[in-house]
């Protein structure tokens, strides 16, 4: 069978087997990177026209850097936040992109505001307002240099359209992406911190290639099916006491995803022949959770506010029952979560439970001056300062000049 088939040549089908196919194939390759800007306040004066620009990243083979205008690129935007993406490669390097992108502001769980999600539609100019007055305000391109050219934008929902970024250094973006006052009034802004989040499609080559036949196998759904496991209690072995409630289980599941559960459950400890087990010192709701990720591998759905909350209990049944993975998990929740009323006690079993990562998190978040001095004020200070007075003294290290 030839490999050089085309759309227009299929052989008849005798029902024995599948015509043979091929495919145009329009390639692109997406990515995302997100600007933290902490210390807001702080970047606010810089000067109308004036950016500050982020690290450079790598999406599609090709490098971006965003710019941040805190103050507006131009006079008429001078009460908003521009927000541009650029082609961040060496005016030497001859050659365009093409690429479709969206801009969002980011939530406490690092998820796009919808109200705040710009995409690139519409139509651009590569010239200056002034010298145009008669252009609708819809898309907003630039010319660089340092000096924005801008037509505003409006958020027409988000069909984005390829724009073409070149070695000229021009950009793409939103003179208007979010007013400063809307941002200091929305919940957004938390401790003079916030995240915008880009995400590139870079287009590629067009080529044809033919389509291989084989079999289509779906996903893995065995995470499905023992979950209703789980639910149903079928052929439960053993069952756990955890407070006024009760939850059936199955030892040799239990068994598999803790080694702990093993040695309670399967060896010799006296919950070996034990049908029934008491736990009392976890709360049902955090056992029920654990439950669930030991038959699923993922985490319930859980209301935003009690999230963090959650995800603190759970680190510490995670490290007691040696589940790396569901630890880790935490860790990365409650490091997305650190708040000044919520930072002192998060420190605390960060230490305890030995989360580097979301130690370091805490003391970033501690090293401002601003937020040390309202933790200090806090009952979670006191449990920090009796529980764990050593960190105290790591984190007085730091503080040091």
């Amino acid at each position: 069978m030839s490999s050089s088939s085309s759309v227009g040549n299929i052989a008849p089908n005798d029902g024995s087997s599948s015509p043979p196919a091929s495919a145009i194939v329009a390639q692109a390759m997406s990515g995302s990177h997100v600007v933290k800007i902490d210390g807001y306040s702080r970047t606010k004066g810089l000067g109308n026209g004036k950016y500050i620009k982020s690290e450079t990243f790598t999406i599609g083979c090709h490098p971006w850097c965003m710019r941040y205008y805190p103050d507006g690129c131009v006079t008429e935007d001078a009460d908003w936040i521009s927000i541009y993406l650029h082609y961040s490669t060496a005016p030497t390097n001859a050659g365009e992109v093409k690429a479709e992108f969206k801009i969002s502001l980011l939530d406490h769980d690092r998820q796009p505001v919808a109200l705040y999600s710009r995409c690139s539609q519409g139509f651009g100019y590569q010239s200056k307002f002034q010298d145009f007055p008669w252009l609708p305000r819809i898309s907003v391109p630039l010319v660089t240099l340092g000096k924005i050219a801008s037509f505003g934008n409006q958020n027409l929902g988000c069909s984005s359209q390829l724009r073409t970024f070149s070695t000229k250094d021009t950009g793409w973006g939103f003179g208007q992406f979010i007013k400063r006052k809307d941002l200091e009034e929305s919940p957004y802004l938390r401790d003079d911190v916030f995240s915008i989040r880009c995400d590139v499609t870079v287009s590629k080559e067009i080529f044809t290639e033919p389509i291989p036949q084989h079999v289509v196998v779906p996903p893995s759904n065995m995470h499905h099916h023992l979950g209703q496991l789980l639910l149903a209690g079928e052929a439960a072995d053993v069952t756990f006491e955890v407070g006024e409630e009760t939850f059936a289980a199955h030892r040799c599941i239990l068994a598999a995803r803790s080694p702990v559960f093993k040695a309670e459950l399967l060896g010799p400890m006296k919950e070996k022949t034990a049908t029934r087990v008491l736990i009392d010192d976890m709360e049902a709701r955090v056992f029920k959770a654990l439950l669930h990720f030991i038959y699923t591998d993922s985490l319930p759905a859980m209301d935003e506010g009690g999230a963090a909350e959650i995800a603190q209990h759970l680190l510490v049944a995670a490290d007691r029952y040696d589940m790396e993975r569901l630890k880790l998990i935490c860790e990365g929740k409650l490091c997305d979560h650190i708040c000044k009323s919520t930072v002192a006690t998060t420190l605390a079993l960060a230490e305890q439970h030995g989360c580097g990562a979301l130690k370091k998190a805490c003391f970033k978040f501690l090293m401002s001056p601003g937020n040390l001095k309202v933790v200090m004020e806090s009952d979670g200070y006191e449990h920090l300062r009796s529980s764990c007075p050593s960190v105290l003294d790591e984190l007085v290290a730091k503080l040091a000049p």
